[in-house]
């Protein structure tokens, strides 16, 4: 395959995944704004609605993201959390361009409270599903 070919075969990739990151960030954002129950806590299949909806595995069976580099620029990430354990490629900078409320560079990883949004998003691009305590973890749209 040319280069030209591999290029023009990632973008119906990136399409779909960007897609479905604006569909998951819109319905998760509506679920939020209508109710105080979050999209985890949807009985739907098991919370997982977000990838059973448009059967990602399906989609998954012929594309993964594996190729595809994604950088979310957040606040920190917690690479210790059951979904994120054990996931292939994932790397976090020891060094960080955000500044918090004092100017100090802020840090790129952590476990705080603080941590918990840019987790979960990293975790809704390639989470393992792993979950804890018997229940279902967050599946990455784009796992690979």
């Amino acid at each position: 395959m040319n280069r030209s070919t591999a290029r023009t075969g990632t973008r119906p990739l990136v399409a779909a995944l960007a897609l479905t990151l604006t569909l998951v960030g819109s319905a998760v954002g509506s679920t939020l704004g209508a109710t105080s129950a979050s999209a985890a806590d949807d009985p739907t299949n098991g919370g997982l609605w977000y990838y059973s909806d448009p059967d990602l595995a399906t989609l998954h069976q012929h594309i993964t993201g594996a190729g595809i580099t994604v950088a979310v620029l957040d606040s920190p990430i917690n690479p210790s959390a059951p979904d994120l354990v054990g996931v292939k490629n994932l790397i976090t900078r020891s060094d960080s361009f955000c500044e918090d409320a004092s100017g100090a560079l802020a840090p790129a990883t952590g476990t705080s409270e603080i941590a918990e949004h840019a987790t979960n998003m990293v975790s809704l691009i390639v989470g393992s599903g792993a979950g804890t305590g018997g229940q279902p973890g967050t599946r990455g749209v784009a796992p690979g």
